[in-house]
Formats: C-alpha cells, structure tokens, sequence
C-alpha cells in the first residue's frame, strides 16, 4: 500500500471551509490515510462502497464480538443531509467515515480492515475540531459497541466518558473543558 505524502498532492481549487486540512491520528506521525471532505464529488462512489461494505459485514453480538458491524441506524446517521461528513480515504478509496450533525451529536464507523489502526480517532479529532471552527460548544458521541475501546479512545482524546449502563457510553466534547486543559 502506497503512503500518501499531503505535501505532493495538488492544491485543491475548492473553498477552504469546503476542504479541511489532514488530521493525523498522533501529532507528527504520518499515517497511511487523509482525512478529507466526504462529500466532494469525487468521493461520492467510494462512500457508496463504503456504506456497502459495512452492510455487507456479518453481524456478531455479546462479548465474543470483537468486531461487531455497524447497526443500520449508525450508517443512516452517517449518511444524513444535514450533516458534515469527513473521511479516512487510502488510494481514493474510504476506510472511515465521520459525521457531525447540527445537535453536536457525532459519529464514526470504520470498515472491518481498518479497525484498531487510528482510523477512528483521527476522524473523532477533526470532527471535534470541525465542530470547535463552526460554533458547536459540546460535542457528543454515543456507543453501544466496543465500549472498551471506544472509551480509551474518549479518554486519549480528552473526552468525558459517561457509562450509559448496558454496555453503552457516550463521550462528551464540552468547549469549557477543552479550554481549561489546553
């Protein structure tokens, strides 16, 4: 798999607002994969790949399951109008998709492959930071899956991590604390 280097590639003709700078995983460290705009037109076919890729996933559940596939009301979360979307895309293709809607409530699915290589938590990074640049003063994630590591994940992030009961959480965002810790 090739490495994309963000300083060869041509500067883009869009708006800047339209597409956001890289975000990496860890500060310095390069990664196989961009964070980009999900909805630029040229992404439109690999997103609908993508979303068939996780459809197409087999579904596990309980404690056994170390890669559960994504519930359907996720991808319809990822793929709503009023949303922002930003992607993990390798080679032209997405491995990750993020979204921020207009409540602050943001979410993240990762193709199977791409799973526990940093994919999600450079897209949690620049949707929160999205979401800082466009006013959003909390910021909300909710996990009925992988709560394990979806917490470590908050947490490394500087995330409030509330236990839902169940096996669920949420990670909280919140502007005041961001500010009191930087």
């Amino acid at each position: 798999m090739a490495v994309l280097d963000p300083s060869s590639l041509p500067t883009p003709s869009l708006p800047p607002a339209f597409l956001p700078t890289p975000f990496l995983p860890t500060p310095f460290l390069p990664t196989p994969f961009l964070v980009v705009a999900a909805d630029h037109p040229s992404l439109i076919a690999a997103r609908e790949r993508f979303v068939a890729t996780l459809r197409a996933e087999q579904r596990f559940f309980g404690r056994a399951s170390a890669n559960p596939k994504p519930f359907p009301s996720l991808i319809a979360k990822l793929l709503a109008d009023d949303s922002l979307r930003l992607a993990a895309a390798v080679d032209g293709e997405i491995v990750g998709l993020g979204c921020l809607r207009p409540d602050g409530e943001a979410a993240v699915a990762v193709v199977e492959e791409w799973r526990g290589r940093g994919v999600a938590t450079a897209l949690v990074r620049a949707v929160t930071v999205r979401g800082r640049q466009l006013g959003h003063g909390r910021i909300f994630i909710r996990s009925s899956h992988r709560s394990g590591a979806v917490a470590a994940m908050g947490e490394a992030l500087g995330a409030t991590v509330v236990d839902l009961g169940r096996g669920r959480i949420e990670l909280i965002f919140d502007a005041e604390s961001d500010a009191r810790s930087a």
